[in-house]
């Protein structure tokens, strides 16, 4: 029986140690991966880095399927030291998702344009919608995360 106890504590121990060793080496990990972004110019020649591009849907009130709401993200970091965007900066970055939403048939697209890589602090959230003859008009949101 003594025999036993000594390998359950053994097996026991080391799994927590195996553990901690599996948390520690992801946090020291996670901490060293670089972020991957893809360079985009404007035409005014600010760069922009896009960091994230991805397909929403829009869940509406309780879970329940709403449809209008679906659309394309698209989240940059604007990394001069002048973080805010010229809104006719960021029609010419609408330019980029607005033909692949009006080809889905998406009413709504957003763009999230983050001052750093951190995406930390006030940001600026463009909200795009599109009317019912097709003209499509904005809304500049503030957040703070």
């Amino acid at each position: 029986m003594k025999g036993q106890l000594k390998y359950f504590i053994l097996g026991f121990m080391s799994a927590i140690i195996l553990v901690i060793c599996i948390v520690v080496g992801s946090i020291l990990y996670d901490a060293k991966m670089p972020m991957v972004y893809r360079e985009q110019s404007l035409p005014s020649g600010r760069m922009l880095q896009v960091v994230s591009f991805s397909l929403r849907w829009d869940t509406g009130d309780h879970d329940m399927l709403n449809t209008s709401g679906d659309g394309f993200v698209l989240e940059c970091i604007a990394p001069q030291k002048e973080p805010q965007i010229e809104e006719w900066e960021i029609l010419a970055v609408f330019e980029l998702i607005r033909p692949i939403s009006e080809q889905w048939g998406f009413k709504t697209a957003s763009i999230d344009v983050f001052p750093s890589t951190q995406r930390k602090g006030t940001h600026s959230v463009f909200v795009f919608r599109r009317s019912a003859d097709g003209k499509w008009s904005f809304k500049k949101v503030y957040v703070n995360i």
